[in-house]
């Protein structure tokens, strides 16, 4: 139990940069370039930054 808890802990912020990190990557990409492939859809991408955040947050204190 012990090894599952560590290695959570150590893959678990490195999960929720995948998760935070591409969204942060294409809006910087596509507001310079392709202004029209701007995401509309706000409610979806502060779901990806929360989950990101919380699971980064949770994997450190080991829940």
């Amino acid at each position: 139990m012990l090894l599952f808890s560590l290695a959570s802990m150590l893959s678990g912020p490195i999960l929720g940069l995948l998760y935070i990190i591409p969204v942060i990557v294409s809006y910087i990409e596509t507001k310079d370039v392709v202004p029209a492939l701007n995401p509309t859809r706000y409610w979806a991408i502060a779901l990806a930054m929360i989950s990101g955040i919380l699971i980064i947050i949770l994997s450190i204190l080991g829940l």
